[in-house]
């Protein structure tokens, strides 16, 4: 995908889940946006099939 086809989004959520997101990302060599963009993905995914 090139990057001119990206869009930004942005949410809230709390400081212990943005901690928690925060270490999982240091502990796996990831971005926390990486995460999150594989799990929306992921989402995705599985609940286009329904």
């Amino acid at each position: 995908m090139a990057k001119d086809d990206m869009t930004k989004i942005s949410f809230r959520i709390n400081a212990e889940e943005k901690e928690a997101l925060m270490k999982f990302a240091e502990e796996n060599d990831l971005t926390v946006s990486q995460i999150i963009r594989r799990a929306v993905k992921l989402f995705l995914e599985q609940n286009n099939n329904e």
